[in-house]
């Protein structure tokens, strides 16, 4: 969400233009008065909103001396520090309606609209700021971009955006965000060539670089995003996303076993890649160095249906016969496919009323010729005619 400085920030200098805050005046009995409203606006100055409040409620709107200018835009800007963002619209709007003409007004409404989702409402008031003001502050163009996405105003969005890069090279979340919408336009190729100019900038953070990485990929580029994430990772050597975003890329350059001992590497400091690595080793023929990877992954579920199919295809099947009472446990046995590899592994141990009791639990049509197929040579193993040891 784009966020503008924060009211209190501003409400010193819009408070300093309003009437002297004398805290008191002479009545006709020589007392001291208490000027409620010029009160009010120094301890919203000061930084109370909350007795600032307390004062106000004390004001008398119908007292023609009353400046209902300031009334309104002390309201608004309490609002907005409690981020009550249609009290403040609406009271921003009755000081506007009152007469106050001050362009920052119109910022922190067309704000707090958008806060509220309220896009049309947010482009008009943005549109009533002037241009000098919009010079000063140049983070408002992402609020318009913002807007007119959300109303599907997509090329407008673009233009706002890259007027924004242009004029202001420093307000890096233009390029960011104009990117992004590149890549969310499916318009790879540009995503990728807008970003490796953009990568050169000052101030480019790691999420930049995985976002532009993710476009070079998706453009088919997944040799220029590996050659731009070795850079990455010499930048960013702790962090684990650089090196699992590189194994992504290396897997969808052709190298699955590279990508492999790199999702390995990533998952020292991220366990969850564990299952990717070791996916990938099995698929590269390296089962030892799956099982291997296998070994370190914590969701237990998922570690123990890859691990039973690792030791089936290892030829292991005591081993892998031995996670029957894991698979048990975890209710892996629902899953006719695990069902299937527990059946088959009983199989291969000579145990065939284990795996028969197995093929009874099958329901998959898709399984049925493999379980008939699994009967028929258990039947033949049992009747001597086929030797199974």
């Amino acid at each position: 969400m784009t966020r503008l400085p924060k009211a209190s920030l501003i409400a010193l200098l819009i408070v300093a233009g309003g009437p002297s805050p004398a805290l008191g005046a002479r009545g006709k009995k020589g007392a001291e008065a208490v000027d409620h409203l010029a009160l009010a606006a120094l301890l919203v100055r000061d930084g109370h909103p909350d007795r600032a409040e307390v004062e106000l409620a004390q004001v008398p709107l119908d007292d023609p001396a009353t400046d209902l200018k300031l009334v309104w835009r002390l309201r608004g800007f309490i609002a907005l520090d409690r981020q009550a963002w249609r009290e403040a619209a609406e009271a921003l709007e009755q000081a506007v309606l009152a007469g106050d003409a001050d362009p920052v007004l119109a910022v922190f409404i067309a704000q707090s609209r958008h806060q509220l989702g309220e896009w049309e409402a947010a482009l008009t008031w943005l549109a009533k700021v002037p241009p000098e003001s919009r010079e000063a502050l140049p983070r408002l163009a992402l609020l318009e971009a913002d807007a007119l996405l959300q109303l599907g105003r997509t090329e407008e969005a673009y233009a706002v955006l890259a007027a924004a890069e242009a004029a202001h090279p420093d307000l890096l979340d233009a390029s960011r965000r104009k990117i992004r919408l590149l890549v969310d336009l499916g318009l790879y190729r540009e995503a990728a060539e807008a970003g490796r100019a953009f990568l050169d900038a000052p101030g480019v953070a790691v999420e930049d670089h995985l976002a532009v990485s993710r476009a070079l990929v998706e453009s088919g580029a997944a040799g220029e995003a590996v050659a731009l994430l070795e850079i990455a990772r010499l930048r960013y050597p702790d962090d684990p996303r650089v090196t699992a975003q590189l194994a992504y890329a290396t897997l969808q350059a052709g190298r699955p076993l590279a990508a492999a001992a790199l999702f390995e590497r990533a998952s020292y400091a991220d366990p969850a890649r564990a299952l990717d690595a070791a996916e990938l080793f099995r698929q590269g023929g390296a089962l030892g160095r799956a099982l291997a990877a296998n070994a370190r992954v914590l969701d237990q579920t998922a570690k123990v249906r890859q691990r039973l199919g690792l030791l089936i295809e290892l030829g292991r099947f005591e081993e892998a016969a031995a996670l029957e009472p894991r698979v048990v446990r975890l209710g892996l046995g629902r899953e006719d496919a695990v069902g299937y590899a527990v059946a088959y592994a009983f199989f291969r141990t000579a145990r065939y009323d284990d795996a028969e009791r197995w093929l009874r639990g099958l329901s998959d049509a898709d399984l049925f010729e493999k379980a008939a197929e699994l009967r028929r040579a258990m039947a033949a193993c049992r009747s001597g005619e086929t030797r199974c040891d």
